[in-house]
């Protein structure tokens, strides 16, 4: 088996349908997407059931915006115009009472940290550690989608986010393999939730590291694993609705467009761990 690396979901999901690669790690929202494309492809195994986003000031505009409601006619910085971010955030924004299309949205790439801290703009959808070190230096966190119990506050359920997709003919074909891959995530996750977070951040590749703080993600990761990472790797079905939801409320799918829940996951081949 050979593990590939691509440059983002939407060019993994097309090696998928290509049918180049037979498994790839990527969102609940393009496996949505590719469904409401009329093709089909099946998340088998979750591996985070929330986003890995949250919604924060800059230090500088901390005490003029207190709620999503303010963002209207602000500056608001994502990774990618169309990503899971951007969607995230038109959908709180409209949630709490302004207009998602008054918010100018900007695509800052990875570059977002040093943007929210230089007051390029005036909040951000960002990842940690860049969260913990923007509240900090004085940024106010407005909505935190790591906590589960803000993304039910905010989204009514979990959001499911990352997991192990296939395409429908692999599962007949390389069933033996899912199952294996299956258990090798889940034993993983489980790898995580039974180790203090210090631990796992010195078992990570070195490139994904460099440059921080070790007892400070090993500190960011015990206070959202348990939130994050689900051992038993079950998709639940208001989650996969949420992420439904979201998507047709931002425009991404057509709002009258109905899904089948059984066509874009399944909780059938999960086996115990051994």
């Amino acid at each position: 088996m050979n593990l590939v690396y691509m440059r983002g979901g939407p060019p993994a999901v097309q090696a998928l349908l290509s049918e180049s690669l037979d498994f790839i790690g990527t969102t609940m929202d393009l496996v949505v997407q590719t469904a409401a494309q009329g093709k089909q492809i099946i998340m088998v195994t979750s591996t985070s059931r929330l986003p890995f986003f949250a919604l924060v000031t800059a230090p500088a505009t901390a005490a003029q915006i207190t709620s999503p409601r303010d963002l209207a006619r602000r500056k608001v910085g994502v990774a990618n115009l169309g990503a899971t971010d951007h969607l995230l955030l038109q959908y709180v924004v409209k949630k709490h009472g302004a207009d998602p299309q008054a918010v100018e949205y900007v695509a800052l790439g990875p570059n977002l940290y040093q943007a929210l801290l230089a007051g390029q703009v005036d909040a951000a959808m960002v990842q940690e550690p860049a969260l913990t070190l923007t509240t900090e230096r004085g940024g106010r966190l407005l909505v935190n989608f790591m906590s589960l119990k803000d993304a039910r506050e905010q989204l009514g359920a979990a959001y499911q986010f990352m997991g192990l997709i296939t395409r429908p003919d692999v599962i007949e074909k390389r069933l033996p393999t899912l199952q294996g891959l299956s258990r090798g995530l889940r034993r993983a996750a489980k790898f995580i939730l039974d180790n203090p977070g210090e631990r796992i951040v010195q078992a990570a590749p070195q490139e994904l590291i460099a440059g921080g703080d070790l007892k400070l993600l090993g500190r960011i990761l015990d206070g959202y694993k348990s939130d994050l990472y689900p051992v038993d790797g079950i998709i639940p079905d208001d989650a996969v609705q949420t992420v439904i939801e979201v998507q047709k409320s931002s425009g991404v799918v057509d709002p009258n467009k109905q899904f089948r829940l059984s066509d874009l996951f399944t909780n059938k081949y999960l086996t115990p761990l051994s």
